[in-house]
């Protein structure tokens, strides 16, 4: 049942304001597998999307970066899933990364 320990490892972080916080980025890197989760549902919607004749243009951005590291390892992460999505379907999926 990860997706509901995943649920009560959020609900155990609520904040009253979570700008002053863990919030953007840095709720990815805290939070184990959010991103992945993230990501790879993206990546499945647009390879369906596509296999059923559309052209979607799906945009992964990375919130509120404070540090470099910060989005490394998101940036990490991200590649890492769009590969495991592309070999699991066996098509090819372009996602242009900003260097």
């Amino acid at each position: 049942m990860p997706d509901v320990e995943l649920l009560d490892d959020v609900n155990r972080m609520h904040e009253e304001n979570p700008m002053l916080g863990l919030s953007g980025v840095r709720l990815g890197l805290v939070v184990p597998g959010l991103v992945t989760i993230q990501v790879r549902a993206i990546a499945r919607a647009v390879v369906e999307r596509t296999r059923a004749g559309g052209s979607p243009r799906a945009e992964i951005m990375v919130p509120l970066v404070g540090a470099v590291e910060e989005l490394q390892l998101t940036r990490e992460d991200v590649t890492r899933v769009l590969a495991e999505v592309t070999e699991e379907i066996g098509t090819s999926v372009h996602c242009p990364i900003a260097r």
